[in-house]
């Protein structure tokens, strides 16, 4: 989620995804195992525990997150579990069709003892999340499940996210598999894909700025559903990260261009059963999608918007009974995830400034 909901990746591979069995989908990565592993056991599993670097990391970045904390209310809804739940509980208050999509902050581990202890964290916030009663989904990123860990990363997040989604599956809870660089997207788009011959509550992300999502977005729509049985769940997106040019679109207006082309596909030209989501916060597309779905109605259909941006269009939506879902992260690491917001807009960095000076005000002034 971004901008427009963030999502996207970084490798020059523009090759279609690949699954062996479906004819349709061009080979463009490894494939995936016909059978995952998912013993719940097995994650959080490490054979080193984290050393030095890693206690101190432990302890500095959580003490900062503490002290900016009341600056990063704006995006974040706190540290823990039940800070997402209880901003939930508010959401889900304010109108029947109005849910989250919940978060745990974090990217791009390379050592073992982080992807164990987030995946850890998954299955208690799953366990949160049911024993609670909000209407809440989450969303989890491949580079926090272990994908990049040297020697067996994709082994490690497959299996990592597979146990996740079985037992949020087993709990009624929907996840996101949200989408990152271009050097990760394969292994996603693949993983996702198998998953519908099992799973029926997990999402897809597809990101505008690739020059390959147009071919992706048909091909998922056109499965062949006597292999893939259970109909596909997608959320359009823009996209965030840099690309090279070799793969993304890289102008402004080419972007919002292929964006708009991918809602309309996805929408007019898929079946009613596959499940539409439209990231963004842009009156344009939002609109848009409102419009094309109600001449072309589907199983699902929802805006998801960031918290913290445009409140005023979220309430819009609202009351115009738009199924809306706020991606409401939390964790430890809302440091930078907070600072990627506000640089994202001269308006949101000055406030973010504002706000951080306060809380330091407040920290040593008025204890």
């Amino acid at each position: 989620m971004d901008d427009e909901i963030r999502t996207v990746d970084e490798d020059p591979n523009p090759s279609d995804f690949s699954a062996d069995d479906n004819p349709q989908i061009n080979a463009g990565a490894q494939t995936l195992p016909a059978e995952s592993a998912s013993d719940n056991g097995d994650v959080g599993k490490s054979k080193k525990g984290p050393g030095a670097v890693a206690m101190i990391y432990q302890r500095i970045i959580p003490a900062l997150n503490r002290i900016f904390l009341p600056a990063f209310k704006i995006w974040v809804a706190g540290e823990g579990i039940d800070d997402a739940i209880r901003e939930t509980g508010k959401l889900n208050n304010m109108h029947p069709d109005a849910t989250t999509i919940i978060n745990y902050l974090g990217e791009h581990y390379m050592e073992e003892w982080k992807v164990d202890r987030t995946a850890k964290e998954y299955l208690t916030a799953l366990e949160r999340i049911d024993k609670s009663g909000v209407r809440a989904t989450m969303s989890l990123k491949p580079s926090q499940m272990g994908f990049d860990v040297p020697g067996r990363g994709e082994e490690l997040a497959e299996r990592n996210m597979t146990a996740i989604i079985e037992q949020a599956q087993a709990l009624g809870i929907f996840v996101w598999v949200d989408m990152e660089h271009t050097s990760y997207t394969d292994f996603t788009l693949n993983t996702c894909i198998e998953w519908l011959k099992r799973f029926d509550n997990a999402g897809i992300v597809l990101q505008a700025n690739l020059r390959r999502t147009m071919a992706d977005l048909r091909a998922i729509i056109a499965l062949d559903r006597s292999i893939y049985p259970i109909p596909p769940k997608i959320r359009l997106c823009k996209g965030i990260y840099k690309e090279p040019e070799a793969v993304a679109f890289v102008r402004k207006p080419e972007i919002n261009e292929n964006f708009g082309a991918l809602i309309s596909e996805l929408i007019i030209n898929s079946p009613p059963d596959v499940w539409v989501a439209v990231g963004s916060h842009d009156d344009v597309y939002v609109n848009q999608s409102i419009r094309e779905i109600g001449d072309h109605p589907h199983e699902f259909f929802e805006v998801q918007m960031l918290r913290g941006v445009r409140p005023e269009l979220q309430k819009e939506l609202m009351e115009r009974n738009v199924k809306l879902a706020i991606y409401t992260p939390y964790g430890e690491d809302s440091l930078p995830y907070s600072f990627r917001r506000a640089t994202g807009s001269n308006h949101l960095t000055a406030t973010i400034i504002r706000s951080l000076l306060s809380g330091v005000y407040r920290r040593v002034y008025q204890k």
